[in-house]
């Protein structure tokens, strides 16, 4: 029988507590955190996972997330320990942003889907401060898309690519029915609005959230006068 180290055998187990509840297909409930919304992306801007060290300064300024190409996304699950310890120093983040094909089909989507919230809820067992990114596909999806997720919480959401005549109407779908079946939900959103999106969604500039440019230090002190390289 082989043996596996502790980072291992939870990618591959994916062990939370008995009290942790889950959705249809057995997917983990990212819970609701106590967190100042309207203060994203003013007292508290965004940096991105592959910018998120433990040289990066005023960490706890700062939200992860990861809004980026799946490839590095998915070796996060291999080592979610690690992952934790690195995300620890910041004041929360956002559980990966990983693709679901308008081709998928139940199941790979129920695999991707599992994945990302079982790595939020992980962390919330683990004492952070961590939201869903939510993320469609085609309409017969959208159990799976939408499960795990507590009407009441923050959701962040992207909508980089879908700024065309062949995406837009597929996003405002699934949109719609996300702002629908959790009406009572808070949106951060990557990207600019689209017509059709609610003015109650706080919209982040992707290139304002990589969490390494000097503007989000002066933001937060406007009044001191930043070197390269931070503090």
């Amino acid at each position: 029988m082989p043996t596996y180290d502790l980072d291992t055998l939870l990618g591959i187990t994916h062990e939370l507590s008995q009290n942790s509840e889950r959705d249809v297909y057995g997917i983990p409930y990212v819970e609701k955190q106590d967190f100042e919304f309207e203060k994203i992306n003013s007292d508290y801007t965004l940096a991105k996972y592959n910018n998120c060290h433990a040289s990066t300064p005023l960490a706890n300024y700062k939200i992860g997330h990861g809004f980026m190409y799946d490839k590095p996304l998915w070796t996060i699950f291999k080592k979610p320990v690690s992952f934790l310890k690195k995300m620890g120093r910041f004041v929360a983040w956002v559980a990966p942003d990983l693709s679901i094909d308008m081709n998928a089909s139940v199941a790979q989507a129920i695999g991707i889907v599992e994945q990302t919230r079982w790595l939020a809820r992980f962390g919330q067992e683990n004492g952070q401060t961590v939201f869903a990114s939510v993320g469609w596909s085609r309409e017969e999806l959208d159990s799976v898309c939408f499960a795990g997720l507590r009407d009441g919480a923050i959701f962040f959401i992207s909508t980089l690519g879908v700024d065309n005549e062949m995406c837009r109407p597929f996003f405002l779908r699934g949109y719609k029915k996300m702002r629908e079946l959790f009406p009572h939900s808070k949106i951060v959103c990557l990207g600019s609005r689209l017509e059709g999106m609610d003015d109650d969604v706080i919209y982040v500039d992707y290139r304002e959230s990589f969490g390494y440019e000097d503007h989000q230090q002066l933001r937060l002190f406007p009044q001191v006068s930043l070197k390269k390289g931070g503090f």
